[in-house]
């Protein structure tokens, strides 16, 4: 396998899983991942979200990856939500500069898991400081999922994109990137300049490629989704695909990189 330059994981996860143990991720595991991803690409860098802030307290969870930033200089934080931050603005702006400064570089959004709603109008007092910032923010598909059957709110999406432009909104989500949404995410893209699609189960045959040659390949965003998925599956789906070095390396790094170097926080 032909190593590229640099691999950017959006999407990778850390710590103890209590409702699928076998998914529990230790910092020695991210450590070997990392090493792993040294043989496909000859530097990287991974962004972790804590199952803990994701299953029981984000602020706890993040005052863990904190600790990890400081230890692995490969490591930044994708920072979760916490919900009680809705009506007290001031201290998330306050919040999110702190974590910025501890190395986290992506928001994340649980909105049905949290019990908060992301309406452009709801939850506009803290999009206000995401824009202001320039902060990515992370949100799954199946957060978008109010039945659970895959009715996917893509209406949604589209009005916070356009009513926030400067806000790059990358989708992430379990199986709801299967080729029955190919539709939606072609008129997503094109209606908006700002959403942006997480790669890891792009695993449709030719799904990746059709949509750069519909679009570009500035629209999708590397994500592992590990462990979930095994570490370099995901990044080998892009690296053995039919794109060119030049779409590669958009997917792989050069999109994310260029998203957070764009953030407006020093």
């Amino acid at each position: 396998m032909e190593k590229i330059d640099r691999i950017t994981d959006c999407s990778c996860f850390f710590g103890g899983n209590s409702m699928s143990p076998g998914l529990s991720v230790s910092e020695e595991n991210i450590v070997t991942y990392h090493e792993h991803l040294g043989t496909a690409s000859n530097n990287s860098t991974i962004m972790l979200t804590n199952t803990l802030s994701v299953f029981h307290d984000p602020v706890e969870g993040d005052n863990q990856i904190a600790e990890l930033t400081c230890r692995h200089n490969f490591l930044k934080g994708c920072l979760v939500f916490p919900n009680y931050f809705i009506g007290n603005e001031q201290d998330f702006e306050k919040y999110l500069v702190g974590r910025f400064r501890e190395d986290f570089r992506i928001l994340r959004l649980y909105p049905k898991s949290h019990k908060y709603n992301i309406d452009p109008w709801a939850f506009k007092d803290i999009f206000k400081i995401l824009e202001k910032f320039a902060v990515p923010v992370l949100i799954s598909l199946d957060e978008l999922d109010i039945t659970g059957n895959k009715a996917i709110d893509w209406d949604l999406i589209y009005r916070i994109a356009g009513e926030y432009p400067n806000i790059p909104f990358i989708l992430d989500g379990g199986n709801s990137k299967e080729l029955m949404f190919t539709g939606y995410f072609y008129q997503l893209l094109g209606a908006t300049g700002n959403v942006f699609l997480e790669s890891h189960n792009l695993l449709g045959f030719n799904q990746v490629e059709d949509i750069v040659k519909k679009t570009n390949s500035s629209r999708i965003i590397f994500g592992s989704n590990y462990p979930v998925f095994p570490e370099l599956l995901a990044a080998k789906r892009i690296m053995f695909s039919r794109l060119n070095t030049k779409d590669r390396r958009n997917i792989l790094s050069g999109n994310l990189d260029r998203m957070i170097s764009n953030i407006n926080i020093r």
